[in-house]
């Protein structure tokens, strides 16, 4: 665990960065720290490897007091990755990565096998090994950072807005793939980020703070979304916090309802189809009348998985030409649809029985 006691930050022109933060980042949990720019999230991260030094108080790793360790060995524990991934531009994505690993006193054959099975676990397969960073898109070059820090084999991981330089797109698929690698390796990791969204889907606990350096609210998602502590936390997680917290509310007792599949070459005889390939996999929708022919389908939209929220299911149902949300099993195959009507009742208990702002 990282524990922060009473730790501050005064700089000699007598501006308080951090004043008095105390928390605790849980062992294999994933801490996020979010807050306006100017509050003292970045500071308090880059406290714990001692790239800034605390002012007043005790930062400890798993009991040990960071202070009293030597830099190099504490750099050696505690992993980081940065928003602009910082690679060397004249060595190969391989090497990038072995480098780190070498570090861990393997020899030059293991840190290259070490680098790319992690490559590979990051989901950059053989082709990427041998090029060099300049070849590869923002978000290849955040899969190469992350890997990099597991390379190191650290105990502890500090993420400084890692995924904030890459569309949207990108964005979903590495924070997809981290909670992946983070359910794999279980480390024990804060993170900044200035995007409630994204402290919301990736945190086990949430640090709000607010301008000086102070905490606001330190909670699981869930509880900061449907019991804010004060007007400053429910202003800043924002207007949509009701249908944020949603994705927190389980959809078991909403069962899909079976929907009528066409293959292609078919026609929809009056009403909306679903036009699926040979293996079942939705393919888009079919409008009455129409010919199931690729330029004639409308596409899906977003689809809810076995284990799909509340949330999940509205925004299936939203977006879906029918106004019914399709549901997938594990494989893509269409395994039914649930329509709007049937969510609303589900959704208004939600909010009863939880407290939740919907």
């Amino acid at each position: 665990m990282i524990e922060f006691d009473g730790v501050s930050k005064t700089y000699p022109n007598g501006a308080k960065a951090i004043e008095n933060l105390s928390l605790t980042a849980e062992t294999g949990r994933l801490t996020v720290f979010v807050g306006p720019s100017g509050c003292g999230k970045t500071t308090s991260l880059r406290m714990v490897n001692r790239l800034i030094r605390p002012t007043s108080g005790t930062i400890r790793l798993n009991g040990e007091d960071a202070a009293r360790m030597d830099e190099t060995e504490l750099r050696r524990r505690v992993g980081y990755v940065i928003q602009h991934v910082g690679l060397f531009p004249h060595r190969t994505v391989e090497h990038n990565v072995a480098v780190t690993a070498r570090l861990t006193g393997k020899d030059r054959r293991q840190a290259v096998e070490v680098a790319r099975g992690l490559l590979e676990r990051v989901g950059l397969g053989p082709e990427f090994f041998r090029r060099y960073p300049w070849q590869l898109s923002g978000g290849q070059q955040q899969r190469v950072g992350v890997a990099r820090a597991l390379a190191a084999e650290s105990e502890f991981l500090l993420m400084d807005e890692p995924f904030s330089a890459v569309d949207p797109v990108v964005r979903t698929q590495l924070q997809d793939e981290f909670l992946r690698l983070q359910r794999e390796f279980g480390k024990t990791i804060i993170m900044v980020t200035h995007d409630v969204d994204e402290a919301l889907r990736l945190g086990d606990r949430i640090a709000v703070f607010r301008e000086g350096g102070h905490i606001a609210q330190f909670d699981a998602p869930d509880v900061l979304l449907t019991a804010p502590k004060d007007e400053f936390v429910a202003t800043f997680l924002g207007n949509e916090r009701g249908y944020r917290s949603l994705g927190f509310r389980s959809a078991d007792r909403v069962r899909p309802v079976p929907v009528r599949t066409v293959p292609l070459d078919s026609t929809a005889d009056g009403e909306w189809r679903l036009a699926v390939d040979a293996w079942g996999r939705p393919l888009g929708w079919l409008p009455p009348l129409e010919k199931a022919e690729h330029e004639h389908l409308v596409p899906c939209g977003a689809t809810a998985g076995p284990d799909a929220s509340l949330r999940d299911l509205l925004n299936a149902a939203l977006s879906s030409p029918t106004s019914a949300g399709l549901v997938v099993d594990d494989d893509g195959v269409a395994v039914g649809v649930v329509p709007i009507d049937a969510l609303l009742p589900e959704i208004a208990a939600a909010g009863r029985s939880e407290g939740a702002p919907c």
